[in-house]
């Protein structure tokens, strides 16, 4: 089995519907803690909960000794590693609260589907001091044209787009609005957003 990047979960329901993260790293850790690479703010889920691995098997989940436990189409799994197949939901702390991911496999994703147009941009570029105008796509298309700002101080992705976000690649759908304090796998978009694209104003 060939695995890449590719392979990654995805968001079903909520205001985040459709965005993900690909599952590059050989071990992605999920937890409600900030030092997890899948950071999931919700009561139910414990500071360290579960990790997803790959090996030549394929991909496997494990609880890690959380205090509610981690469900796969909403039955509770136990702290052995369970494998996952393509379209495996999984939910943590709870099957009916906290976010619905959606596992998708390298193969199926990338069988007879089209990738959108997608922006590659690393956040630690614009951290370290490059302009929000040398962030380009393909077509030459700034981070700051990406995004809408609203008038509530939100901002709205007008495409499909791909970050690279300390090392975890973030995807975001379109029309997805991104309010500021509320961080998608622990990363505050917006105020990323506000911070650079204030600077191509001045």
């Amino acid at each position: 089995m060939n695995m890449s990047s590719r392979s990654k979960l995805r968001v079903r329901g909520g205001p985040f519907d459709g965005c993900g993260v690909s599952l590059a790293a050989a071990i992605t850790t999920m937890g409600r803690d900030a030092t997890n690479d899948i950071v999931e703010e919700h009561p139910a889920v414990s500071r360290k909960h579960a990790r997803i691995f790959r090996n030549p098997q394929g991909f496997w989940i494990q609880d890690v000794g959380s205090a509610n436990g981690t469900f796969i189409d909403g039955e509770k799994i136990g702290q052995e590693p369970h494998s996952l197949k393509n379209g495996d939901r999984i939910q943590l702390g709870s099957a009916a609260s906290g976010t619905d991911w959606e596992f998708f496999e390298e193969e199926v994703v990338g069988l007879g589907v089209a990738a959108p147009p997608t922006m590659q941009l690393s956040v630690s570029e614009a951290a370290g001091g490059t302009t929000p105008g040398a962030i380009l796509d393909s077509e030459g298309e700034s981070v700051c044209e990406l995004f809408r700002r609203n008038n509530d101080g939100s901002w709205t992705c007008k495409r499909f787009a791909s970050f690279d976000a300390h090392g975890q690649q973030i995807e975001v759908s379109r029309n997805t609005v991104f309010a500021p304090g509320i961080e998608f796998l622990g990363f505050d978009l917006a105020m990323w957003l506000e911070e650079i694209c204030a600077k191509a104003d001045e």
